[in-house]
């Protein structure tokens, strides 16, 4: 995961959306059948997908983006990690924002919020998806609702976390 970012950054845009998708393809997706391997797999595919979710949205293929997005919430959801799964959903609310569907953006956020209550506290998590609710809510032109977001996104930057998660 760490290399694909690397290179990711230095080559810009989704330049490795291929080698991902085959990476998962190839070296992941068998370990999701293995009975000998633990749940972390489903969060290193999680990961992946996630990623090239990203890459795919960064190259203008926000359809595949949303489709990667759409296969990285369940495996994060088997893998028992809720700031992943949390994180997914406010990678699926950027994109529904993107895309022109303040609703769905708004719906997504929240689902991130009400997943990242239940795990350690990571208030940079909180903050985004307090971050995303209130562009969602913004865009539809909720003032209030979209203010009272964005300072609980202000709040959480000051506090501090539980946890540290990558």
């Amino acid at each position: 995961m760490h290399a694909f970012r690397s290179a990711d950054r230095q080559t810009g845009g989704g330049r490795l959306h291929g080698a991902v998708v085959r990476h998962l393809g190839d070296k992941v997706a068998p370990r999701l059948v293995d009975t000998t391997s633990g749940l972390q797999v489903f969060a290193t595919a999680a990961v992946l997908t996630e990623m090239a979710g990203w890459m795919a949205h960064d190259s203008g293929r926000d359809d595949l983006g949303v489709q990667h997005f759409a296969r990285a919430l369940p495996l994060a959801r088997t893998s028992g990690d809720l700031p992943l799964t949390a994180n997914i959903a406010a990678s699926r609310s950027h994109l529904a924002l993107h895309t022109g569907d303040p609703a769905a953006a708004a719906h997504w956020a929240q689902l991130g919020l009400s997943l990242a209550e239940k795990g350690p506290r990571i208030a940079s998590l909180t903050a985004r998806l307090h971050a995303m609710q209130a562009r969602a809510l913004a865009t539809s032109g909720q003032q209030s609702p979209a203010r009272r977001a964005l300072d609980a996104a202000h709040a959480d930057l000051e506090s501090p976390s539980d946890a540290v998660h990558p």
